[in-house]
């Protein structure tokens, strides 16, 4: 899928995003990764993606720290950096971090955010990757039922 919803973000500096090897801040990853809990949580997620075994609330502390740095001025600024990290992703925390940053509330109920929802829930066609963003689409799809549905007018 190409995405039309701009250039790639500038904030992520390094190639492994916020949970890889970043040269500004190089424990950051050592310390938020857990090895123990890694491999439970690729085996429990039967995925082939691996997984840094950061829990939920640690990732989510990440994210807030890294969209400081982000201060995107409008929705493509934000929509940007979320498609780099989703597809560049090399773990699978990365794409929870991505799944987080639809939630700002930049994004809120913004319709030009359906097309990376779509990409989103696609690609990620897992359940804890498409929990992240479900919400998110059905609230557009409320706010936006005529728009959305088709032949929705005519009901």
């Amino acid at each position: 899928m190409v995405s039309t919803l701009g250039p790639p973000g500038v904030w992520l500096k390094c190639p492994h995003g916020p949970f890889g090897v970043d040269r500004r801040e190089p424990a950051r990853p050592a310390a938020a990764a857990d090895p123990g809990r890694a491999g439970c949580a690729q085996a429990y997620m039967k995925s082939e993606m691996p997984s840094l075994g950061v829990r939920v609330p640690e990732v989510r502390r990440i994210v807030t720290a890294a969209f400081r740095e982000l201060q995107p001025g409008s929705l493509e600024e934000l929509q940007a950096p979320i498609l780099e990290l989703w597809r560049g992703a090399g773990w699978r925390e990365e794409r929870y971090a991505a799944s987080d940053l639809t939630g700002l509330r930049l994004a809120a109920g913004e319709p030009g955010m359906l097309p990376l929802y779509e990409e989103i829930i696609r690609s990620g066609a897992w359940w804890d990757l498409v929990d992240g963003v479900a919400h998110r689409l059905c609230d557009l799809m409320k706010a936006y039922r005529e728009d959305m549905t088709p032949g929705a007018a005519a009901l």
